[in-house]
């Protein structure tokens, strides 16, 4: 019988350990070829009706431009005028449906355990032996089934554009520099919690060219994630 429940306890240990949570991200970098003497930079709202004093935006903001000092990029201050206007976009598309396909184990008998044993015993009309025998079924994984589960995702997305403004007068038209877009999906119609991560998946993109869209895979417990969050 022991052989039978060791296989249990290894499978629901298995299942309960499990793996952190992979966020994916697609990611897809443009740019002019100039970014190099452009370093300098504000952020301000890409979206419409966004005020600079939003308090979403400020934190989406901030770690925005940690994503940016990786790269070499310097916050204009005072003293250091920005020669880049970056507009920072983000928000959330209508749910679809998205199938998720896995795999479960089957849990079946996989074998049986034959015991045969003798004992002898005297009476008075001589000795006799009676054999006993045992059957014990073994379980464990007999095979794997593939199952099909419908499930509600919200497109997410997040759209950084960079405009020179280097000696630009007022009704100038903007250059634009470089261009860096992130989209996810997930199943909560939310993007506060993933900002971080998508952050951190375009971190070394930013004013770079990707050549096409890519994807890349984080957890939240990846050091890339923990310097956009600065371990709040």
């Amino acid at each position: 019988m022991k052989k039978a429940i060791l296989p249990m306890l290894v499978f629901a240990m298995a299942l309960m350990t499990g793996c952190a949570h992979v966020y994916h991200a697609r990611v897809d970098a443009i740019n002019d070829g100039r970014m190099s003497d452009n370093k300098t930079y504000i952020i301000v709202p890409g979206n419409a009706n966004t005020a600079a004093g939003d308090l979403q935006f400020r934190e989406f903001a901030r770690y925005l431009q940690r994503a940016l000092q990786q790269n070499g990029f310097i916050a204009a201050s005072e003293n250091t005028p920005p020669d880049v206007e970056i507009y920072l976009s983000y928000g959330i598309g209508n749910p679809r449906p998205r199938i998720r396909t896995y795999t479960v184990p089957v849990w079946g008998q996989t074998n049986t355990e034959i015991t045969t044993t003798e004992s002898t015993h005297k009476t008075q009309t001589g000795v006799h032996t009676t054999t006993t025998t045992d059957i014990t079924p073994e379980y464990g994984v007999t095979g794997y089934t593939t199952q099909d589960q419908v499930l509600t995702v919200y497109p997410k997305y997040v759209e950084i554009d960079a405009y020179s403004i280097k000696n630009a007068k007022p009704g100038d038209r903007l250059e634009q520099l470089w261009k860096t877009t992130i989209r996810s999906e997930g199943k909560k119609n939310e993007i506060r919690s993933v900002f971080p991560i998508l952050m951190a998946a375009a971190a070394k993109y930013l004013g770079g060219n990707t050549g096409r869209e890519i994807e890349v895979a984080l957890t939240r417990n990846q050091p890339e994630v923990k310097l956009i969050t600065g371990n709040e």
